[in-house]
């Protein structure tokens, strides 16, 4: 069997402090909140300064872009992708020639340089590229037509902008 003195637990011996001011614990900080996930980073950005002014009104349909829909009124509309629609009012129409516009439009002036299939009516001038190629029933007030141009379907001239019914 062991003694009393062999199973006391040798007492460790006491060492000096140097400096008792120091001796407390540092701080722990909790957690005040759960922590937030990350955000996807935002796409860059081009920061580069606009060179061209904002026009009011313009209405862009760019090049790979398609667009199903009605638009009632703009100042200038320019298709250079796909377009469907029914557009009630617009005093200037442009399409590109990558452009392809399908509806019914109304116009007051326009040039066609890609396709256009619909009803057009155009109540001052149509102008008709070389590559440009017009299908379906036309109503203008003038109408040039370079070479190359194409017109397919029926065609109606008017005087231009007048005050009639239907115009």
């Amino acid at each position: 069997m062991l003694s009393k003195d062999e199973l006391e637990i040798p007492k460790p011996s006491p060492t000096p402090i140097a400096n008792p001011v120091a001796t407390k614990p540092p701080p722990v900080n909790f957690p005040t909140a759960a922590p937030q996930p990350q955000l996807a980073p935002a796409l860059p950005r081009d920061v580069r300064p606009r060179t061209e002014p904002v026009e009011a009104g313009l209405l862009v349909i760019g090049n790979q872009i398609s667009f199903y829909g009605e638009i009632g009124a703009c100042r200038r509309l320019v298709v250079e992708g796909n377009a469907e629609a029914k557009l009630e009012k617009c005093q200037d129409l442009a399409v590109a020639e990558t452009g392809f516009l399908k509806g019914q439009i109304c116009a007051e002036n326009a040039e066609v340089n890609g396709r256009f299939e619909g009803d057009l009516v155009v109540r001052k001038r149509l102008l008709i590229r070389a590559k440009g190629h017009v299908t379906g029933t036309i109503t203008y007030g003038e109408i040039e037509i370079e070479r190359g141009g194409r017109v397919v379907g029926t065609a109606e001239a008017r005087d231009g902008a007048s005050a009639k019914a239907g115009w």
